[in-house]
C-alpha cells in the first residue's frame, strides 16, 4: 500500500461528533485510495457518491443505485462508533463498485465480495496508520459479524444447497463472499482490485470459487459451472459450483472453528494476512 500523509482521524467512539462525512473524508477515502494506488478513476468515483440519512433509524445501511449517469446514494444512520465506520466502508464500497462499473449490474455474490474487500482495506489502513484504539474495535465488529455470516447464514446456505428446495434469501451470499474476499485480499491490493470493482455482470469470472472448493473439499469440483454473466440469478447455482462437499465439510465443524478450518490451507499460505485481520492481537 503506498505511503501518504496520515490524516486527521476523529476519535470515533469517544468524540461526540456525528459527522459521518468527516469520517468518510478522514478515514474511508484515504483507505480506499491507498488500496487502489491513488487511481484517478477511483478518486472520481468517490466524488460521485451521495450520502443521506434514512427517515427511519431502524433501517439497515444500504445503497441506492439510481442508474447510469446518476450518483448512487449511501443511506445509513451514523451512530459514531466502530460498527458505523465498518458499515460506512461496506456501503461506500458498494457505491464505488456501482460507479466504476457504470451501473452494469453485478451478481450479488460478487457485490458482497467487493464490500468485504473494502472492509479489509479499511482494517489494513488502520493497522498501518492508526489510531491504535480503533483497529481493535473494528476487529471486534468483524468477529461479531462473522458470528452471523458464518453461523446462522451459513446454516441457511447449507440447508438450501443440501435440500435443493429452500427459498433464496439474499443473506445466503454472505458466507462464501466473506471467505472469497479474505482469500483475494491475501494477494495484496493491486490492479486486479479495480478490475473486479469495474467488472459488473462479468464479475463472477474473476472470483476463485473453483480453487477454494478444491482446497476445502480436497477433491476436484465436478458440479455444474456457475453462470458467468447476466442479470441477478438465484445464488444456489453459484454455491453448487463452490461444491456441496465444501459446504458439508463446513457444516460438520464446530461453529467456533468453522471459519479457520475451512481455510486451513489458506491460513498457512497467507499466514500474515490471516493473523493480522482475523485474529487480535496480531502476532509479530
Amino acid at each position: 500500500m503506498p505511503a501518504f500523509p496520515m490524516p486527521e482521524i476523529p476519535d470515533i467512539g469517544r468524540n461526540a461528533s456525528d459527522d459521518q462525512h468527516a469520517a468518510f473524508l478522514a478515514i474511508v477515502q484515504p483507505a480506499v485510495l491507498g488500496a487502489f494506488h491513488e487511481s484517478a478513476s477511483v478518486k472520481a468515483a468517490l466524488a460521485e457518491i451521495v450520502f443521506a440519512v434514512p427517515t427511519d433509524d431502524s433501517q439497515p445501511p444500504h445503497v441506492i443505485d439510481h442508474g447510469h449517469g446518476r450518483y448512487p446514494t449511501v443511506s445509513m444512520a451514523w451512530k459514531n462508533d466502530a460498527e458505523s465506520l465498518m458499515h460506512l466502508m461496506h456501503e461506500v464500497s458498494h457505491a464505488l463498485q456501482i460507479n466504476l462499473s457504470q451501473s452494469n449490474k453485478m451478481p450479488p455474490l460478487a457485490r458482497e465480495v467487493c464490500a468485504f474487500l473494502g472492509e479489509l482495506c479499511l482494517m489494513a489502513y488502520l493497522h498501518r496508520y492508526g489510531p491504535a484504539s480503533l483497529l481493535p474495535a473494528l476487529l471486534d465488529v468483524w468477529h461479531s459479524h462473522n458470528t452471523r455470516y458464518l453461523g446462522e447464514d451459513l446454516g441457511h446456505l447449507s440447508e438450501a444447497i443440501l435440500t435443493d428446495c429452500a427459498a433464496y434469501h439474499y443473506r445466503q451470499n454472505y458466507p462464501i463472499a466473506r471467505l472469497i474476499a479474505v482469500d483475494l485480499f491475501a494477494q495484496r491490493p493491486g490492479p486486479w482490485l479495480e478490475a473486479l470493482f469495474a467488472s459488473g455482470s462479468d464479475a463472477m469470472t474473476l472470483l476463485p470459487i473453483g480453487q477454494m472448493a478444491n482446497v476445502a473439499g480436497r477433491r476436484a469440483n465436478y458440479l455444474p459451472a456457475l453462470p458467468m454473466s447476466g442479470a441477478d440469478q438465484p445464488v444456489l447455482g453459484a454455491y453448487r459450483s463452490l461444491g456441496a462437499m465444501a459446504v458439508q465439510y463446513l457444516g460438520a465443524l464446530g461453529a467456533q472453528f468453522r471459519f479457520y478450518a475451512y481455510n486451513k490451507c489458506m491460513i498457512e499460505k497467507h499466514k500474515e494476512i490471516w493473523e493480522v485481520y482475523l485474529t487480535w492481537p496480531p502476532k509479530s
